[in-house]
């Protein structure tokens, strides 16, 4: 024999049972015994596993900023359409501010809509892997020396849900910033000269 696999119920109590198992053979035995942890077997795995957070984090920041940006690009096409309408409602008086709050809102508006179409469809992805989630195969499992479950399922947390609602709703204001601000400087002639479509 050469090792001795054990496995707890619970991650958390793994450094303890190592030092009980330390303590419990230490006495009774003069051959030197290795006691490791899963993740001291593993270490290649777990450092994967930490880059792989790392790389998550970049691949978030590239997806907002591709939110920002296509927000923005989506505003900028709408202040160009409606100049015309934005000349006739700052000659009815309209100030800049209320010009600017009004796509500032428009983009805001959007921004909650798609957050909540997205929310739909990641809820419907998220509870098909709360209920069947994804089967590992057994060869997969044992040749790994990290404990593995043999189905891997959703962790669906309401936190995780308010981030990405937050993150979404902020990109699309973000998105927004420019576009209104380029919509309230148009002056009222050149607005009025293309007439409203």
């Amino acid at each position: 024999m050469t090792e001795i696999v054990i496995r707890t119920d619970n991650l958390r109590v793994v450094p303890r049972v190592r030092d009980d198992i330390v303590a419990a053979i230490a006495p009774i035995t003069t051959e030197k015994l290795v006691v490791e942890t899963w993740y001291e077997v593993a270490r290649d795995i777990v450092a994967a596993v930490k880059a792989d957070v790392v790389s998550y984090g970049v691949i978030g920041m590239i997806l907002v900023t591709l939110a920002i940006f296509g927000v923005s690009n989506t505003m900028t096409m709408t202040v160009f359409e409606r100049t015309g309408e934005i000349g006739a409602l700052r000659a009815l008086g309209m100030e800049k501010r209320q010009v600017r709050t009004m796509f500032l809102a428009e983009g805001v508006t959007l921004g909650v809509l798609g957050t909540a179409f997205g929310s739909v469809i990641g809820a419907l992805a998220a509870w098909y892997m709360n209920v069947h989630g994804i089967a590992l195969p057994k060869d997969a499992i044992e040749a790994i020396a990290m404990p593995l479950a043999d189905h891997y399922y959703a962790q669906s947390r309401g936190i995780d849900w308010l981030i990405g609602a937050g993150l979404s709703i902020a990109s699309a204001w973000a998105g927004s910033v420019l576009p209104s601000r380029r919509a309230a400087r148009v002056p009222v002639t050149t607005a009025l000269a293309k007439g409203v479509r």
